[in-house]
């Protein structure tokens, strides 16, 4: 009876080291990767909720932008500018408004409107940016840069675009059909 209880005693023992290898090297690790892996999947999907978020507005900007730039009303940003100024209470605050053409990128021209304000109080300069930026002819505020002044007051540079429509490809030259020869494309097309 003694050596069967201690071949016993060796498997109890036996089977509580397996038991705590087993706990150590395989369920342990797995469940610390599982853990980790649910973490990284909420965090996943959380960014992914953010990029649909970000594609949405970046779809309503793009649709605005087309309405806009496609629309058959061309906009006058200059005098739009000076209409809100007026509807404001900062048109005679402006020192210069500057109109201008640029290149957008991705094909589209904008009208900029660089300006200067002087001695503008807060409130309506204030007033007159959230006109500017809730108008519906998808008006951007491109710069905009502040100066206190204790003798003046606050003043204002702001740059104002809008999109105006897009700029026509240059067509393409087309060769004439057939094989060319080095002698015919050394002396250009032929008259």
């Amino acid at each position: 009876m003694n050596e069967s209880m201690r071949r016993m005693a060796l498997f109890a023992v036996a089977a509580l080291l397996a038991l705590f290898a087993l706990d150590s090297w395989v369920l342990s690790p797995v469940a610390e990767t599982r853990q980790k892996l649910a973490v990284r999947i909420e965090r996943a999907e959380k960014a992914l909720a953010e990029a649909g978020a970000l594609e949405k507005r970046r779809q309503e900007v793009a649709l605005r932008l087309s309405e806009v730039a496609g629309s058959g009303e061309a906009v006058n940003l200059f005098a739009l500018l000076q209409t809100m100024a007026r509807e404001t209470g900062v048109a005679g605050n402006i020192e210069y408004m500057r109109p201008s053409t640029r290149d957008g990128g991705q094909g589209v021209r904008e009208e900029v409107v660089d300006m200067r304000l002087r001695r503008v109080a807060l409130g309506d300069m204030a007033a007159y940016l959230g006109r500017i930026e809730t108008a519906p002819e998808a008006l951007t505020v491109r710069k905009l840069s502040f100066r206190a002044d204790p003798a003046q007051g606050l003043n204002a540079d702001v740059s104002v675009a809008v999109p105006v429509g897009r700029e026509q490809a240059a067509p393409e030259k087309t060769s004439p059909p057939g094989p060319v020869s080095a002698r015919d494309s050394a002396r250009g097309p032929a008259s």
